[in-house]
């Protein structure tokens, strides 16, 4: 068997996470790897298309916090939401992602 990795792996971005205090995959989490300098324009919206969060930057001490599940105090409904971010590479290139992520409780 040959395997070809034509990509490295520079970020892993969970499909689905569970707000419900159990301590495990209670927020939902961006994991990057050191080929990426920050996270800008992080976005996510509900089926409709509406925007529900808006995060301008991610980068340096702010973890890989990204949503708790809640939105305005409020804890946020089971469904599947669409994100999108725009990555800024250390060598100064961007790339853009859209991907679905799924809310359990």
């Amino acid at each position: 068997i040959n395997i070809r990795i034509t990509e490295n792996n520079i970020y892993y971005i969970p499909n689905i996470f569970s707000p419900n205090n159990d301590g495990n995959n209670d927020n939902f989490e961006i994991y990057l790897s050191d080929a990426i300098n920050k996270v800008f324009e992080f976005r996510i919206f509900d089926r409709w298309g509406n925007l529900l969060l808006f995060v301008p930057e991610i980068s340096g001490d702010n973890s890989n916090f990204v949503w708790n599940g809640d939105l305005v105090g409020k804890a946020a409904e089971i469904g599947v939401y669409i994100y999108m971010a725009k990555l800024l590479l250390v060598d100064g290139s961007e790339r853009q992602i859209f991907r679905e992520v799924s809310l359990l409780r």
